[in-house]
């Protein structure tokens, strides 16, 4: 048996109860940010702003579009990260077939192993990425959007790989 006290009157209750209480209560980790709690976005013209969150449609929005920051420079990078993306959509105007699997389809991924970047081709299947009619194509978006494709996949080829 558990006590809690309410207003100076003394309640007992089970285990299982205090465990309900508990989890009713528990804020959960994806709860963040509570009212009145401060968070930081990036606004509509590319600027970084910070609130109190107070719940309103306002604060919903930036919750639930994933631009709600514990601190400015997790909403820089965002922006940045933005960005990135956006240059990197345009840096191609090639559609996929993917009823053609006589085509190849182009594209630039990371190797977490290596620390490297890499062309990578598919024919049928399909994944998240901007792709690319040849491999030249590719490799020449790498070299002229490398820093943007670094934001990207967060991550920084090691220059001394090959070394």
């Amino acid at each position: 048996m558990n006590k809690i006290t309410i207003n100076g009157v003394e309640i007992e209750i089970t285990d299982e109860q205090a465990n309900e209480l508990v989890e009713q209560y528990k804020v959960k980790q994806g709860d963040w940010p509570q009212n009145g709690e401060l968070y930081h976005f990036v606004d509509s013209s590319g600027g970084l702003a910070c609130v109190h969150f107070s719940g309103d449609n306002f604060d919903k929005w930036h919750k639930s579009s994933g631009n709600c920051f514990r601190t400015e420079k997790e909403a820089e990078h965002y922006r940045d990260y933005l960005v990135a993306l956006n240059t990197l959509k345009k840096s191609s105007d090639f559609v996929p077939d993917w009823e053609d699997l006589t085509v190849y389809k182009w594209y630039i991924k990371f190797n977490n192993v290596t620390k490297r970047f890499a062309a990578c081709a598919l024919s049928g299947l399909s994944d998240f990425n901007i792709y690319y009619r040849t491999e030249i194509e590719a490799l020449a978006a790498l070299e002229k959007y490398r820093s943007e494709f670094e934001i990207v996949y967060g991550a920084a080829e090691d220059k001394n790989a090959d070394k």
